[in-house]
C-alpha cells in the first residue's frame, strides 16, 4: 500500500512538472498580457496585427491573448476589486468608465496617451467624453481609447420604398417630414382589412427626439436634471402617436407577434431586409450582416440590399447619438505599461486599415476616415457583390460623426445605469397608459435628482466640486436672464455644448 501511494505521489509530481513546462506563460518568451474582449476572427487578426506592429515600431515582442471567459461586467469587477483583473478591459462607453474608474479599477492614462499618439485629439470631438472624465478637482483625465465609435442612424431600404412608390427621405429632416412621409408609406404598404405587417421605422429614439426639442438630462453643470421639461411631455406624445395612433413604428405587441412568427430573438435586421420595415435605427457594426445577408441573396438569384443612411427626424436641432466601445488598462496590471501599447495600436494605421476592410465602424482614429477604401469599398472580387452598396452608407455616417452626434451626458453625481433605469422606466409607465406624460417627466426628474443628493450624501468628497458647479451655474443662469453669452469652458454637459454653439449662445 507504500508502495501505491508512493507511485501516485510520484505521478503527481511528475505531471505537475510536465504541467508547469507546458503552461502558456512558462511557454511563451515574451510577456504575457490578457485582453478581455469576446473571441472572433476579427479580435485574432488584429493580435496578429498587434504583434507585427510592435515589430514595426520597433518594441519588444508583447504575447497578447484573449480572455473570454470574464467578457461579462460584474465578472470583471470582481476580479478587478479582488487583484486579478486582466491587463486591458473592454469597457462599453463613458458610463461603465466611469463607474470602473470611481471603483479604482481603471488606471490613469493621461500622460502615456499624449507621449504614445492616442490622447483626445487623434479621435473625433463627440468622442472624447467616452474616454475622458473629471477627476476630483474638475481636471480632465483620460482613461480609455475607443476600438468601435459611430452615431447612430438610419439604415433605409430602398427597395422597399420604390416598391411602394414612396420616395426617399432627406438625410435631414423634421419630424413633420417624418410623419407626412411615414403616412404615405404605411397606407400604402398595408392593404386595407389585412393586419398591418410594414412599418416605416422600426423605432425611434426618445433622448435623441428630446434633445432635438432642446432638453437635455440634466443642466449645463450636470448638477440637476431637467427632464421635467414640458417639451419632454412633446417628445413623448409625439413617440405615442407614431407608435399608437398612427402605427409608424411597431409597438411592443407588434414586435412579440414579429419574433414568435420567426422564432428566433432578434428579427429586426430580417424585417428590414424583407420590407416589413422601411427604416432600421442602428449602426455600423450592421454593415458586416448586411455583408453576409447579400452574400446569400446573391447566391440565391437575388439583388443585394439597396441602403442609404439618413438621421433622425428633428424638431429644431439636428442631432444623434454616439455609441462608443472601448478599452482600458486595468489599474492593478502588474504590465500596466506594456498593456497602454494596446491603446496606442488602437489608435494606429495598422488597425485602422483592418476597420476600413471591415467597414464596421468609423475608425477610432479620425485621421484615417476619409480614406477611399472606407468611403466607396473597391470592386474586387471579395468585395463585388457587396461593395457599392455601401458607398451611400459610410459617408452620410461619416458626416454624422462630424456634424450631429452627441455623447450621452455623464453626471459625476449620479450613475449612467440609474438614468437610463429610470428614463426607461418613466417611459414605459406613459406608453402602457399607467401615467400621463407629464407624470412621467416628472417622475424621473424627481427619482434622479434624488440620486444626486443619496450621492453627495454618500460621497462628502464630491460636496466641494458640487458647490463649484453649482455657483457656476447661478452665474450661467444670470448671464442667459440678461441675454449675454456664455463662456464654453462653464459648460460640462456635451449635449448643451453642442446646443449652446448652434444657437449662437456660447463664447
Amino acid at each position: 500500500m507504500r508502495m501505491l501511494f508512493l507511485t501516485i505521489f510520484l505521478a503527481l509530481v511528475v505531471a505537475s512538472i510536465a504541467t508547469a513546462l507546458f503552461l502558456p506563460e512558462t511557454a511563451s518568451t515574451a510577456p504575457i498580457l490578457y485582453w478581455v474582449t469576446e473571441d472572433s476572427p476579427a479580435r485574432r487578426e488584429q493580435i496578429r496585427l498587434f504583434r507585427a506592429w510592435l515589430r514595426k515600431h520597433g518594441h519588444g515582442d508583447i504575447d497578447l491573448r484573449l480572455d473570454t471567459t470574464t467578457t461579462d461586467e460584474t465578472k470583471k469587477i470582481i476580479q478587478g476589486v479582488s487583484g486579478v483583473g486582466a491587463d486591458v478591459m473592454e469597457i462599453s462607453g463613458g458610463g461603465a468608465m466611469r463607474y470602473f474608474n470611481a471603483i479604482g479599477l481603471l488606471a490613469d492614462v493621461t500622460q502615456s496617451a499624449r507621449e504614445m499618439g492616442f490622447d483626445p485629439s487623434v479621435t473625433y470631438a463627440a468622442a472624447r467624453t467616452e474616454i475622458m472624465s473629471e477627476d476630483s478637482d474638475g481636471e480632465m483625465r483620460q482613461y480609455s481609447f475607443p476600438d468601435h465609435v459611430y452615431p447612430p442612424m438610419f439604415f433605409v431600404n430602398r427597395e422597399t420604398l420604390l416598391k411602394h412608390g414612396q420616395p426617399i427621405p432627406p438625410t435631414r429632416w423634421d419630424v413633420n417630414e417624418f410623419e407626412r412621409l411615414g403616412l404615405q408609406f404605411v397606407k400604402a404598404a398595408n392593404p386595407p382589412g389585412q393586419p398591418r405587417r410594414c412599418f416605416y421605422a422600426d423605432t425611434v429614439d426618445l433622448p435623441i427626439l428630446r434633445r432635438s426639442y432642446g432638453v437635455a438630462e440634466f443642466n449645463e453643470t450636470q448638477t440637476r436634471c431637467t427632464l421635467d421639461d414640458p417639451r419632454h411631455a412633446e417628445a413623448l406624445k409625439l413617440i405615442y402617436r407614431w407608435q399608437k395612433q398612427l402605427h409608424l413604428i411597431p409597438s411592443r405587441a407588434d414586435e412579440v407577434s414579429f419574433t414568435l412568427e420567426s422564432g428566433q430573438g432578434d428579427v429586426s435586421t430580417r424585417l428590414f431586409a424583407s420590407g416589413n420595415y422601411a427604416q432600421l435605427f442602428a449602426g455600423l457594426l450592421l454593415v458586416s450582416d448586411f455583408r453576409q445577408l447579400n452574400i446569400a441573396r446573391v447566391t440565391a438569384g437575388q439583388k443585394p440590399l439597396d441602403l442609404t443612411v439618413v438621421g433622425p427626424p428633428h424638431v429644431q436641432f439636428p442631432t444623434t447619438g454616439l455609441w462608443c466601445n472601448t478599452f482600458a488598462v486595468y489599474a492593478g496590471s502588474k504590465n500596466a505599461d506594456l498593456a497602454k501599447y494596446v491603446l496606442a495600436f488602437l489608435a494606429s494605421e495598422d488597425y485602422s486599415l483592418q476597420l476600413l476592410r471591415d467597414g464596421n465602424t468609423c475608425p477610432p482614429n479620425a485621421t484615417f476616415s476619409g480614406r477611399e477604401e472606407y468611403l466607396c469599398p473597391s470592386q474586387n472580387p471579395e468585395l463585388g457583390i457587396y461593395a457599392q452598396t455601401e458607398w451611400d452608407v459610410h459617408s452620410v455616417f461619416l458626416q454624422a460623426m462630424n456634424t450631429i452626434a452627441v455623447s450621452q451626458s455623464y453626471s459625476p453625481f449620479v450613475l449612467q445605469r440609474v438614468v437610463l433605469r429610470e428614463d426607461a422606466r418613466a417611459r414605459s409607465l406613459f406608453l402602457e397608459g399607467q401615467v400621463s406624460a407629464e407624470q412621467a417627466i416628472r417622475i424621473v426628474t424627481e427619482r434622479l435628482n434624488a440620486e444626486i443628493q443619496h450621492t453627495l450624501a454618500d460621497n462628502p468628497k464630491l460636496w466641494k466640486r458640487y458647490e463649484e458647479l453649482v455657483a457656476v451655474q447661478q452665474r450661467i443662469d444670470d448671464r442667459r436672464r440678461a441675454g449675454e453669452k456664455v463662456p464654453r469652458e462653464w459648460i460640462k454637459d456635451p449635449f448643451h455644448r453642442a446646443y449652446y454653439q448652434s444657437k449662437g449662445w456660447a463664447q
